[in-house]
């Protein structure tokens, strides 16, 4: 990340080693195999940049503050920027801080979560988990999450101690928060919270669900719905005929659906929407520069990754249907090519997935809509309660 090595680079020599030594996870490698793969680590390193791994923990902290900012004048940063009407002239900073480790054994680990789900709202908690593993392999979408249930098979504790935590998170910060956390021979540090990043939908349940837990005021509740365009809030399914079944199913990471021709190259998204295409762009993983092209396709289909990754939040934030660890999808070498489900698929070819179930379908679905009503019409009457009678907008239709 500091240097700019391809991660695929490194992803290439773990697959190697693990192959040589029959086995299908960096997890299950003994100790000696991790010594080996650090030394094969450090061999790439030294190889792509002709240096020798720096082992002072100064330079490294250095040189790692110094990739922060310098990220701030990055591609993926100013793409970001623009579609969030963030000013270029803000700045960002650093923050240093004492080290846990995930990556002690199979009662450690690193996580990702949602207090309540980032796509449509519900009073659930959204979880992704990798067991003996440090917090970039959740969130840079290589690697497949557990299931929180796993988190309560190997660190009982962590994960009561987690459930317990989201209730405290949410009364503090009264509102839904995304946080990182990692679990260090079973016992439980939350890394940092935030306000998370949801999609209409959900923003809109969130708020109305807040009010009711007398967690915030109905006009706060308002306030937070502002510049959301509720009169474009709605829900979405697949209809297939009867007898249609999908070509393969991945983890949802979002809600929505989608109806469109494939492309397995972003730089390719543009294009082929200019030529009047609805595109879903799909990645083996979808890497930071990728952003400006998920800002124009219409949905995001990923091979790996789980649904805290950075690019599921984006697309979630895009209001873009993502699905991700799909493992029914290939993609060839070279990128304009693969297969869907077993069979042949190319650059063009339309799908249909939905973002709710994890589903894809070959060719074009048709599409059911509907509008969240009752949500709707509870927005609604705190307004009417809030603004005097000459004043009142006229019905969210």
């Amino acid at each position: 990340m500091v240097l700019g090595i391809a991660p695929a680079r490194f992803d290439v020599r773990t697959l190697d080693l693990l192959n040589a030594r029959g086995l299908s996870e960096v997890d299950e490698l003994d100790t000696d195999g991790l010594k080996q793969l650090a030394a094969v680590f450090e061999e790439e390193f030294e190889t792509r940049t002709g240096m020798d791994f720096p082992t002072d923990p100064l330079v490294q902290l250095k040189a790692a503050i110094e990739a922060v900012l310098r990220s701030w004048s990055g591609d993926r940063a100013k793409s970001y920027r623009k579609l969030n009407g963030i000013p270029d002239d803000l700045g960002t900073a650093t923050t240093v801080q004492a080290m846990v480790f995930g990556n002690l054994g199979p009662d450690s680990g690193s996580g990702v979560g949602f207090t309540r789900n980032p796509a449509n709202g519900e009073n659930e908690l959204y979880v992704d988990y990798l067991a003996n593993a440090q917090g970039e392999d959740v969130v840079a979408g290589r690697r497949r999450a557990l299931h929180p249930d796993e988190l309560a098979r190997r660190a009982p504790d962590a994960w009561q101690a987690l459930a317990g935590a989201r209730d405290i998170l949410e009364h503090e910060f009264k509102d839904m928060q995304d946080f990182e956390f990692t679990v260090e021979a079973g016992r439980l540090v939350f890394l940092q919270s935030r306000t998370g990043k949801r999609t209409g939908l959900a923003a809109l349940r969130i708020a109305r669900d807040m009010v009711r837990e007398k967690l915030i005021r109905p006009a706060e509740a308002l306030a937070r719905l502002d510049g959301i365009r509720l009169d474009e809030i709605e829900e979405t399914k697949l209809a297939p005929a009867a007898g249609v079944t999908p070509a393969a199913t991945g983890t949802p990471a979002g809600i929505g659906v989608a109806v469109g021709v494939v492309a397995f190259d972003p730089l390719r998204v543009a294009a082929l929407k200019r030529a009047g295409k609805a595109v879903i762009l799909v990645r083996e993983t979808a890497e930071p520069d990728d952003i400006s092209a998920l800002a124009e396709a219409a949905a995001l289909v990923t091979l790996e990754g789980a649904r805290t990754s950075h690019a599921a939040v984006a697309a979630r934030q895009l209001e873009k249907p993502c699905i991700v660890a799909c493992g029914g999808f290939a993609i060839n070498p070279g990128g304009q090519h693969g297969t869907l489900g077993g069979e042949a698929i190319a650059e063009g070819d339309a799908i249909s997935l939905d973002g709710s179930t994890g589903e894809i379908f070959r060719g074009e679905i048709e599409v059911a809509r509907n509008r969240p009503l009752e949500l709707l019409a509870e927005i609604q009457r705190w307004t009417r309660k809030r603004i005097p009678p000459k004043t009142r907008p006229a019905s969210i239709p």
